[in-house]
C-alpha cells in the first residue's frame, strides 16, 4: 500500500483527483482519503501534526513494512538552480529545531533532482533567513520521515517536494499548486510504483541469525521502540547496499550492558556509525 501525507488541502486535491480517492466519513482530526492501494492523509501545516497525522493512518491501516510512505508537497527554493514547478527528491532532510537530520535510502533510479530539505517550525520569508546549508525549505518533511521510520523499511520513505517560490512571497494560491503538483503526478506515479515493484523483488536479506543479534542489542541497551526499529532499518539498509551476507561483525556487542541511559545512548551510536552505508 502507498501511503500519501499532503499537509494542505491544495496539494492533496490533485493526487485526489489523479487516484480517485474517496474521502473517509470516520470521526478523526484528520482528513483521510483512500482508494485502490493508495490512502491520503492532510495534516495541516508544521512537522509535529504531520507526524501525528502520519503515525494515525499508519496505525489505523495495520502498515507493514514494505508499504511505501510519502510526502508531497510545495517547497520554498534556495538553491537557485531550481526552477519552479522542479520535482525535488529530498536525499537528506533536516530538522532545523532540533538539529536532527534524517537520510532516505534512494535504491530505485528515477529522474528527479535531488536536495537536501530544511524543515523549518515556522514560514521563511527571505534567504537571509535560512540559517542551514541545505537546498529547499518546508515545515513538514522532518515530522513526516521521523515518524515513518517508526513504523516502515527506510528506503520505503520519500519526500518529494515540488519548487513553488524562493522563499520571496508567503502568498500561496490554490490553482497555481494544483498545477504545478499536476504537472509532476505522471513522474510521481511512476516512481511510486516503481518502489512497490522493488519491494517486490527485495526479499528481507535479515537472516534469522541476524534478527537474533539485533534483538538482543536493543534489549541489552534497552532500546525504545522508535530506536530498535531505526536499528533494524539501518542493518536493513547496510545488508541491501553492502551486499554482506550477515552481520557477525555486531556479535562483538552482545555483551554490552550499560550501568545508564547515557552509556547505553553511547553505545548506540557507536553501533549506528558501524551500520552507516
Amino acid at each position: 500500500m502507498i501511503f500519501i501525507s499532503c499537509a494542505f488541502p491544495a496539494e492533496a486535491r490533485p493526487l485526489i483527483d489523479f487516484y480517485m480517492l474517496k474521502k473517509i466519513p470516520r470521526p478523526s482530526k484528520f482528513e483521510v482519503y483512500e482508494g485502490e492501494d493508495v490512502v491520503l492523509v492532510i495534516s495541516g501545516m508544521g512537522a509535529v501534526i504531520s507526524s501525528a497525522a502520519l503515525s494515525h493512518v499508519l496505525t489505523r491501516y495495520s502498515a507493514k513494512n514494505t508499504d511505501v510512505a510519502v510526502n508531497i508537497g510545495i517547497a520554498g527554493a534556495v538553491n537557485e538552480n531550481y526552477k519552479r514547478g522542479d520535482l525535488i527528491l529530498c536525499n537528506k532532510i533536516v530538522n532545523t529545531f532540533s538539529e536532527r537530520c534524517f537520510y532516505p535510502d534512494i535504491l530505485v533510479k528515477h529522474d528527479f533532482k535531488e536536495g537536501t530539505l530544511l524543515t523549518y517550525s515556522r514560514p521563511v520569508l527571505g534567504k537571509e533567513k535560512v540559517l542551514h546549508k541545505g537546498d529547499l525549505v518546508d515545515m513538514e518533511g522532518a515530522g513526516f520521515f521521523e515518524a515513518a521510520s517508526s513504523f516502515l523499511y527506510i528506503h520505503n520513505i520519500q519526500v518529494i517536494k515540488v519548487i513553488y517560490d524562493f522563499l520571496d512571497d508567503l502568498t500561496v494560491k490554490r490553482d497555481e499548486i494544483y498545477k504545478l503538483i499536476g504537472e509532476g503526478l505522471a513522474k510521481i506515479d511512476s516512481f511510486l510504483k516503481t518502489l512497490e515493484k522493488a519491494n517486490e523483488l527485495i526479499e528481507n536479506p535479515l537472516t534469522p541469525e541476524d534478527e537474533r543479534i539485533l534483538a538482543q542489542i536493543a534489549k541489552n541497551l534497552r532500546l525504545t521502540f522508535t530506536m530498535e526499529k531505526m536499528l533494524y532499518n539501518l542493518a536493513l539498509a547496510y545488508k541491501i547496499v553492502k551486499k554482506e551476507k550477515d552481520l557477525k561483525f555486531l556479535e562483538e556487542y552482545l555483551g554490552l550492558k550499560p550501568n545508564s541511559k547515557k552509556e547505553g545512548k553511547y553505545y548506540f551510536e557507536l553501533i549506528k556509525e558501524l551500520l552507516k552505508i
